[in-house]
């Protein structure tokens, strides 16, 4: 039985884009991580398995930077994807109330009993020891994928702020929550 459009897009959300995401917020925390135990300006290079010559030569700076900018765009995208945004004049965490036409969520998949799957609320965050700056690094993550990548010279939301430890935490929890909440439950989708 072939699977019907909606049915392939879900698959390839639950087997492929999801878990693409994810990790790409993981290696996002990877790069912070080595961000912060070397300087800025020191040089690096990426060696490929059993080649003598390094593959690419860069600054530890060039080379993390755009991976962690990646990595908070796929963690917005994450955090849409399971019912949550950031909202308002003065950012803060909201629910998703309605989805765009043709936008996938969670609640579009269902579980191995087939009950559906439900978009997070807001005390997800209660989950993780210190919910409240969770709460934080989450709509910080978001607003710096929405407005500071996107519009750099227009910076109203976060105010020049270093978001790089909001990312930290962002980049810590939201693939737990993803993992947990998403890719342990979702079943693949049946025409």
């Amino acid at each position: 039985m072939e699977l019907t459009r909606a049915a392939k897009r879900r698959f390839d959300m639950l087997l492929h884009i999801i878990p693409y995401y994810k990790m790409s917020v993981e290696y996002g925390l990877h790069a912070l991580q080595l961000a912060s135990k070397h300087n800025q300006l020191a040089p690096l290079r990426v060696y490929v398995d059993q080649e003598a010559e390094p593959v690419h030569e860069t600054t530890v700076n060039m080379y993390t930077h755009p991976i962690s900018n990646m990595a908070a765009v796929h963690c917005r995208l994450l955090l849409e994807f399971v019912g949550l945004r950031s909202g308002g004049q003065l950012s803060d965490l909201v629910e998703i109330k309605e989805r765009k036409k043709g936008d996938v969520g969670i609640e579009d998949f269902w579980d191995i009993g087939g009950s559906p799957l439900h978009r997070l609320p807001l005390g997800v965050v209660h989950r993780f020891p210190q919910p409240e700056k969770v709460r934080r690094a989450w709509v910080a993550t978001c607003d710096f994928a929405g407005q500071r990548l996107a519009h750099a010279t227009y910076d109203n939301k976060l105010n020049g702020v270093d978001v790089t430890p909001m990312l930290h935490l962002a980049f810590e929890t939201v693939p737990r929550i993803v993992g947990d909440e998403f890719l342990a439950k979702a079943q693949p989708p049946f025409p």
